[in-house]
């Protein structure tokens, strides 16, 4: 295997990872949708006097809240990308058709290679961070099922 197949199935490798990341929490919308369908059931059903009903009440809509904060984190588009690049949207955007066929039928293998290894580096960083949102996200997604059981529990 030469060394731009490689590059170019590592970048593919890292979009992949990015669309995994999203693919992830897509599960977490309707889910949510349901509990705080729930938790507003709970929530006209509970007595304000009740300490241990409000304060389980209020810790899993706190919790919950993150938890879509880091969803809408890991699902944002991540649209930053080198300023030169013949393989970033953003970049092939800015110029017009003629002047990015000019630059494209110009362009020498190892520029081509530099670009690839700068998009695997940059998808990478994108990957990462959506990854980290996802995992924060399931975090509190599994931390605020327990207040909101107990919430339900006593307000029910």
């Amino acid at each position: 295997m030469n060394k731009v197949d490689f590059l170019e199935k590592t970048l593919e490798r890292q979009i992949g990872f990015v669309r995994a990341s999203e693919t992830r929490v897509s599960f977490t919308l309707p889910a949510m949708s349901l509990v705080l369908g729930i938790w507003l059931y709970g929530f006209k059903q509970a007595e304000t006097d009740n300490v241990v009903a409000v304060l389980s009440g209020s810790l899993s809509l706190v919790g919950f809240i993150v938890l879509i904060y880091f969803v809408w984190l890991s699902m944002f588009p991540q649209t930053e990308g080198a300023k030169k690049s013949l393989i970033f949207f953003g970049s092939i955007s800015n110029t017009s058709l003629e002047e990015y066929r000019e630059l494209v039928l110009q362009q020498k293998e190892e520029d081509y290679m530099h670009d690839l290894i700068q998009q695997i580096h940059i998808n990478s960083q994108i990957a990462m961070n959506k990854f980290s949102s996802v995992k924060s996200a399931m975090l509190f997604w599994y931390i605020s099922l327990v207040p909101l059981t107990v919430f339900l529990v006593v307000s029910i």
